[in-house]
């Protein structure tokens, strides 16, 4: 897969980017390497393995894990004291959306 000045322009356009021109030629040719990247990944025969949920999966036998435990908690005052502005325990701030 190869991308176009033209694709570069849409991919500009809807990511409301802008580039120089000077800088597309090469920021194309580093896209097209990421591009034939992923179509050798595509071509990776995968059938028959399973999905990696999480890295730590077959370690968890034997990997001791600690306990959750809360520490430092219910200091919602304190917190507060470095708000501008509080109220019923929430920091209060300028409201930005109309």
């Amino acid at each position: 897969m190869s991308l176009s000045r033209a694709q570069l322009a849409q991919v500009q356009k809807l990511a409301r980017l802008r580039f120089p021109e000077e800088a597309q030629d090469p920021l194309i040719e580093r896209l097209n390497r990421v591009l034939d990247w992923i179509d050798q990944l595509r071509q990776v025969d995968v059938q028959g393995v399973e999905p990696m949920i999480n890295p730590l999966t077959e370690f968890v036998d034997t990997t001791p894990l600690r306990e959750d435990q809360v520490t430092d908690g219910d200091r919602v005052q304190d917190v507060l004291l470095n708000a501008p502005e509080s109220d019923h325990g929430f920091f209060m701030v300028p409201k930005v959306v109309e």
